[in-house]
């Protein structure tokens, strides 16, 4: 059931003059929106009408007519209620309006007008009308997703720490780290709704992404049913049955309680037995109902598979005598160059080197029933080789090796149930002599912009690490700068819990990092490995360690960068500070306040006409987006921002209306302690007509169409724009073209002579390439990226087509009910230019005024052409005696058409004879 919406018609004005005392009264309409249901059964909506509190002053209604006055329904019956002649009650006094659900589908309307108009009984008859708006409700949309996950290795679970930064101590999330989905909905055949999950995860079931388009979904519009399981007792004993009022099923048995080392409260998924088992089977349905009874239903399938992991297999350094008795003995003449990559001395690889596989299967039983091969020129497998967990081979160089070559040696292991692992080692046979690298000595300094190495007045916030590096035998080396664990130069993992550097040139010499921030009190120790290989890959490291105490950074608010949104687009701000508060408590304490603190509009509001009806009802209103009518700006507008006082506000973005663009301005103000600060985020919404300013030379070949304004025309009808913009009016752009096209006609020749030049005078020696009166096709550009080597030998421009008198076909006269649309992508039709692609494969620019707006965007001609044609037609027309009088027929052909220019441009355009500035000059480019 639809809560009843009402609306009241304005009453109409009572004030009676003097001389008409006894003048009738006309009756006043009132209508009502009484109920509005939809059939769950049949799917119609039913919408119950009431004129019944209509009254006459001063006698009788006698006549009530009801109609639909939204456009998607017009000529839908309004049925009346029929005439109860003995209670004299006249036809209409309530109505019904009945909509299908496929009705309502196609029309996508959701709220309907209707009219009520009532007749009195005096003489002459009387009226008046009223309208009444109801709202159709929606069904919502049932939506599942799915996250599983497994337990991280016991080596990586660290109890007590906040692994994901969060803020808390959470072992349930935090403990399981690893994906357990293995195949996603339409991945390996799954169905559209189909989830294949490895046992023993965490499964999450989750319904949030469900929605209704008519207003948020509160947890009692969830109901989750079990409607299948391929073993009760065992798949019971993890997951929920039926649920209502929860979005989520989980296997976490408390999901608003975080786990700990002593109470874990998830209950994994049940193991299905092995490798070969059968997976169990798991359905839920999904039912959404929203508070009008509408619902909307999902099932997902999950799959629960066995998770037995494939064995892993690595392949021990290289040893060339194993029964030395240090490693350094054992390894000689045996170099690590990377991973899986040893560089061995021409004399160990001719008198063999040892290699040792270490294998681990799923489990101590797998892993002693793997079964090893191995493979490689010049590898003997060990003759004692058993199944389990190690086992040996020897790798020798066979005749005829040479410095350089390498060689792959290669293990493969498999477990009793087919599960497969390998890994390869290269072997590279040279003598040579490792580098030698050098870190810096160790740093000390302050925190963030306070600080910097080497120290420097003022800081620079930067570390610069200079390394130095020797190769003995003479070899290039190349480089390498990264963060470490431990002085040793153990790799990050999660065991690390300070900040992450970010290295710039860390493949040089030479790197630097931002300082990050620390706690304030407090200093933290950080570590850069400075590494550098040779030709062969050996490497050298030194390591640096880098002491970071707290510096005095103030607190600094951080809106984000300025974005570019489309009108009804939902943009969420992302709000964050910068400080010295790293410890996770301090950071907690930061507020966010943000707040609308101002629009400005091209061209100007107070230049705008008052809001229509029609804008009002799309939520405009002075004092929210709009300044108010005298052109002040409200500061109580701020209401427009949904959770003002979180990182994260939101708004819709308005519809520009009458505006090329309307810029708002929001501050996000923030707090720790007594220190406050604010920064400012401009968002600019651009409507069909707006595309920014154009800052380069490539004029309409960016994402901008080269100016606030953009005017397109087609006057040849091959649905690509001949002219894209000009920093003028839209009439007068496109009369100035229509009448340089004109002349053109008319005067071929002068076209012909501006393309090529004048006719050769046998008296007069060449003219230079460059020279301009060669012709525009002798100054513009040779190929632009686009056109083909077939389409430019056959344009105007071609050297042999210099001969030719021929002109390609002349455009037609300006269509002004198609000049003034706009449209969006690849051209394939007679709406140009107001899109991201700029109108088509094809784009030429033209900018022949100099002043970085293009006059023309596309033609279907090759670039070249199009550049040289427009060059030629301003060169030999633009200054043409019968210009004057071209523009002026082209201005009364487009006679007083709205483009969208504004009434103060258009007094100033070159189609006005008043407007004071020489023919042919542009208006100033639009601030």
């Amino acid at each position: 059931m639809r809560v009843p919406l009402l609306a009241l018609a304005a009453l109409s004005a009572w004030a009676i003059p003097a001389a008409a005392q006894q003048a009738q009264w006309p009756p006043v309409a009132i209508a009502l929106v009484a109920d509005v249901t939809t059939d769950q059964q049949t799917g119609v909506t039913t919408v119950t009408l009431d004129g019944s509190r209509s009254f006459d002053p001063q006698g009788s209604i006698t006549q009530y007519d009801w109609e639909v006055m939204t456009d998607a329904y017009a000529g839908f019956p309004v049925a009346q209620s029929p005439a109860d002649p003995a209670n004299n009650i006249p036809a209409g006094l309530t109505a019904e309006f009945r909509l299908t659900r496929q009705a309502l589908a196609a029309k996508q309307a959701y709220s309907i007008e209707f009219r009520l108009t009532v007749t009195d009984d005096g003489t002459p008859k009387a009226s008046d009308s009223a309208t009444v708006t109801a709202d159709i409700n929606q069904s919502p949309t049932a939506e599942i997703t799915v996250e599983a996950w497994l337990p991280a290795p016991r080596g990586e679970q660290f109890y007590g720490f906040d692994d994901d930064g969060d803020g808390e101590v959470d072992e349930n999330s935090e403990r399981y780290t690893r994906q357990g989905v293995i195949h996603g909905p339409g991945e390996a055949d799954n169905a559209d709704n189909e989830w294949d999950i490895r046992e023993g995860s965490l499964l999450v079931v989750d319904g949030t992404a469900s929605s209704d388009p008519d207003g948020p979904l509160p947890d009692s519009a969830f109901s989750w049913e079990r409607i299948y399981a391929s073993d009760i007792p065992t798949v019971t004993a993890s997951v929920p049955d039926d649920t209502d009022s929860r979005k989520t099923l989980s296997t976490d048995d408390d999901p608003d309680t975080a786990g700990t080392t002593d109470d874990e409260t998830i209950a994994p998924l049940p193991f299905t037995g092995g490798v070969r088992a059968d997976p169990y089977y798991l359905y839920y349905r999904l039912t959404v109902t929203d508070d009008h009874g509408a619902s909307a239903t999902e099932v997902v399938k999950i799959v629960v598979r066995d998770a037995h992991a494939d064995p892993q297999v690595e392949i021990e350094h290289p040893e060339s005598d194993p029964a030395a008795s240090t490693a350094e003995d054992r390894r000689a003449g045996i170099q690590p160059a990377g991973e899986n990559r040893y560089v061995i001395s021409t004399d160990a690889a001719h008198e063999g080197v040892a290699l040792i596989a270490v294998a681990t299967g799923d489990g101590a039983a797998r892993t002693r029933l793997l079964e090893h091969t191995w493979s490689g020129t010049g590898i003997e497998p060990g003759r004692s080789n058993r199944p389990g967990s190690r086992t040996t081979a020897t790798f020798t160089a066979p005749e005829g090796t040479k410095e350089g070559d390498a060689f792959t040696a290669a293990v493969e292991v498999v477990d009793p149930g087919g599960l497969t692992g390998s890994v390869a080692v290269e072997l590279v046979v040279a003598d040579n002599s490792p580098p030698t690298a050098t870190a810096p000595d160790d740093i000390d300094t302050p925190d963030g912009i306070d600080g910097g190495y080497p120290p420097s007045d003022p800081p620079t916030g930067t570390v610069s690490l200079r390394g130095f590096a020797f190769d003995p035998d003479g070899d290039p080396l190349a480089y390498r700068w990264m963060q470490v664990r431990t002085p040793s130069g153990a790799p990050l993992d999660v065991t690390y819990r300070g900040p992450r550097l970010s290295l710039s040139g860390a493949t040089t010499p030479t790197a630097s990092f931002r300082l990050p921030e620390v706690t304030t009190g407090t200093q933290i120790v950080l570590y850069v490995q400075f590494t550098a290989a040779d030709r062969w890959g050996v490497e050298a490291s030194d390591t640096v360690q880098i002491t970071i105490r707290d510096g005095d950074d103030d607190l600094k608010a951080l809106a984000g960068t300025d974005q570019t949104a489309q009108p009804g687009e939902i943009v969420v701000l992302r709000g964050n500070f910068s400080s010295g508060l790293v410890r996770a408590d301090a950071i907690s304490a930061v507020t966010y306040s943000w707040a609308y603190t101002g629009i400005d509009t091209h061209p100007r509001t107070e230049h705008r006409p008052p809001i229509t009806d029609a804008e009002a009802a799309e939520g405009f209103a002075y004092g929210k987006w709009f300044p108010n009518a005298d052109g002040t700006y409200d500061s109580a507008a701020g209401g427009r921002v949904g959770n003002a006082d979180s990182r994260f506000p939101y708004f819709i973005v308005p519809e520009p209306g009458g505006f090329n663009s309307v810029k708002l301005t929001f501050e996000l103000t923030v707090r720790s302690g007594a220190d406050t600060d604010t920064d400012t985020i401009a968002i600019t919404v651009v409507n069909t007509f707006f595309s920014g300013t154009i800052d380069s030379p490539d004029y309409c070949a960016n994402l901008s169409l080269g100016g606030p304004i953009t005017h397109p025309m087609d006057l040849d009808g091959d649905g690509t724009a001949d002219v894209c913009s000009l920093n003028t009016t839209r009439r007068a752009a496109i009369a100035r073209q229509y009448a340089l096209e004109k002349l053109a006609t008319l005067n071929p020749d002068a076209l012909t002579d501006a393309l090529h030049g004048p006719p050769d005078d046998p008296t007069t020696p060449d003219a230079d390439e460059s020279d301009p009166a060669k012709g525009a096709c002798h100054t513009a550009p040779k190929d632009l990226d686009g056109d083909t080597p077939e389409a430019l030998a056959a344009d105007i421009c071609a050297p042999q087509n210099a001969a030719r008198r021929d002109l390609p076909q002349q455009p037609g006269p300006v269509d002004p009910s198609r000049a003034a649309r706009f449209y969006s992508s690849y051209i394939d039709s007679a709406f140009f230019c107001a899109n991201y692609g700029l109108g088509g494969p094809r784009l030429y620019a033209h900018d022949s005024d100099g002043d970085g707006t293009a006059d023309t965007c596309a033609l279907p001609y090759t670039r070249r052409e199009a550049a040289a044609r427009q060059a030629a037609l301003e060169a030999a027309f633009a200054g043409h005696p019968q210009y004057p009088a071209a523009l002026a027929a082209a201005c009364r052909a487009l006679g007083t058409l709205d483009f969208g220019d504004h009434p103060a441009d258009l007094a100033q355009d070159h189609c006005n004879p008043d407007h004071g500035r020489p023919k042919g000059q542009p208006l100033p480019t639009p601030g």
